[in-house]
């Protein structure tokens, strides 16, 4: 009789307590890289892409380029077999460890007709029933954000096929997927009963289209207020530094060379840049007749996703971790999801909830949030 539509996918009655391993205990899943997007996806195959992590060798491979450079500008009128041989070997040394510590691309293929899953290295697994997909949350150790993974449950084997620091970018991608690949969706996101933010009619409305003014904003987490004032205070010192070995070591020579002021602006202009920008960077929700999620950094702006404000049916706050969560906005166009701090996510949630009750949305977005879902569904 055909797939049911992407409306009907269920939520399965999933434990939500028990702790399972995200990754399968066997050698091929192990090799997966940490994160994979949805690259492309049919009724004949659904493919995942993903890169493993830069290696750390990389971080010296700078020192030997700069190394290999040092003979040519400390004399760059001589040139002599040594010296070539030098430089040679300490750039082959960058180039070798650049190259080693590249990061791998992954692929990974579902076949839903044919219930079967191909892996990177070239096996392939055989889903033992229907498939079964499972939201939930990882904290990696390497960034303060949480990670958000969708996980295809198969008997004991879990296997991470989607993963983004952007919730809402995720359910885009499970929408898709879903439409290819019906099946039991469940959330260890606190999500309240009856809400699927993955189920909506139509991708988000392009953020570069024409936008009415913004009645207010929330502004979500940038940056961590320490390290703003760890990075401050750290560049105005080295900046201080700087100066001062400048103008003392050229009081006391009878001729500079150019690169000795040259280089010196350049690391300068290159760590004001980085402060600024650190400082300076946040996610902001403008709230008009659109709701309009934006990227600042340095007073630019790059509009990242743009519903209706009309068509939002929900908003919810996800699982908090690490003292972040995401505030995340469902509507039957497609969710968005700012990140906030833990402390400040109830009041931006009802600042927002009152903003959409001022343009008029209120009997959409203040509703019962378990019946909202199914209005949309049923037309």
């Amino acid at each position: 009789m055909g797939r049911p539509p992407l409306s009907e996918a269920r939520r399965g009655p999933l434990e939500r307590s028990v702790a399972a391993p995200l990754i399968p205990p066997d050698d091929a899943a192990r090799r997966l890289p940490v994160a994979l997007r949805l690259a492309s996806a049919d009724a004949r195959e659904l493919r995942f892409v993903g890169w493993s992590p830069l290696r750390a060798p990389a971080l010296l491979s700078p020192v030997w380029l700069v190394l290999s450079s040092l003979t040519w500008l400390a004399a760059p009128g001589a040139t002599d077999g040594p010296r070539a041989l030098a430089s040679l070997a300490c750039l082959a040394v960058a180039l070798g460890l650049i190259w080693g510590s590249r990061p791998r691309r992954s692929e990974l293929r579902l076949l839903p007709a044919q219930r079967r899953l191909e892996l990177p290295d070239g096996s392939a697994w055989a889903l033992a029933g229907a498939p079964r997909w499972l939201l939930t949350t990882d904290h990696p150790a390497e960034s303060p954000r949480p990670r958000y993974l969708a996980v295809l449950l198969d008997g004991e084997r879990r296997w991470p096929l989607l993963s983004s620091d952007d919730p809402a970018q995720l359910l885009r991608d499970l929408r898709v997927v879903l439409a290819h690949c019906p099946g039991e969706v469940s959330d260890e996101w606190a999500l309240p009963s009856g809400a699927q933010p993955w189920s909506f009619r139509a991708a988000s409305a392009p953020p570069d289209s024409v936008r009415a003014a913004a009645q207010r904003s929330l502004r979500g987490f940038g940056s961590d207020r320490g390290l703003r004032w760890v990075l401050g205070i750290a560049s105005a010192l080295v900046l201080l530094d700087l100066t001062l070995l400048v103008l003392s070591a050229s009081a006391h020579v009878p001729g500079v060379h150019a690169l000795s002021l040259i280089l010196p602006a350049l690391a300068a202009s290159c760590l004001l840049a980085v402060t600024a920008a650190v400082i300076t960077r946040h996610p902001r929700l403008s709230l008009g007749s659109q709701l309009v999620l934006e990227q600042r950094v340095l007073g630019l702006r790059h509009a990242a996703v743009q519903i209706p404000a009309a068509s939002v049916r929900g908003v919810y706050l996800l699982a908090a971790r690490g003292g972040l969560q995401h505030l995340l906005v469902d509507s039957a166009e497609g969710p968005l999801a700012l990140l906030l701090r833990v402390r400040d996510a109830e009041s931006k949630k009802r600042e927002l909830m009152q903003g959409l009750a001022r343009l008029g949305s209120e009997p959409r977005a203040s509703e019962s949030i378990a019946s909202a879902p199914h209005r949309w569904q049923n037309g």
